[in-house]
């Protein structure tokens, strides 16, 4: 927050996954107070993924856990093939130096040069 303007609105686009995660008891000393932070500070945008569509989004939204803050997360529905795209399946197939059509051409060579993903 101290970087941007107050007026300036926070999203962070997630997947199904991390949106759960953000919602687990084990990651919280007070799990209301800090969201409460959270969501007072930033809205998340969630996204489709793999086999949770966009409707699967919307039902886990009503449970008790969630509901509360429903109006600061908004859902995205990613148009095919974009769900099925996996970070953890590039970051592999880069390890194994394979070949990874996923990631666009201008980031691949800043991956390299970083000697990001190889195998240690």
């Amino acid at each position: 927050r101290a970087v941007y303007p107050s007026q300036t609105n926070l999203y962070f686009i997630l997947g199904f996954d991390t949106l759960q995660r953000i919602f687990d008891p084990k990651y919280y000393r007070d799990m209301a107070t800090e969201l409460e932070a959270l969501f007072d500070m930033a809205q998340l945008i969630a996204c489709n993924r793999g086999e949770v569509t966009t409707q699967d989004l919307a039902r886990w939204l009503e449970a008790p856990d969630s509901w509360r803050f429903s109006s600061r997360i908004h859902i995205l529905s990613l148009p095919d093939p974009l769900p099925d795209l996996s970070s953890t399946q590039a970051r592999r197939l880069l390890r194994e130096g394979q070949v990874v059509d996923t990631i666009p051409a201008e980031i691949l060579p800043l991956i390299r040069r970083a000697g990001l993903y190889r195998n240690p």
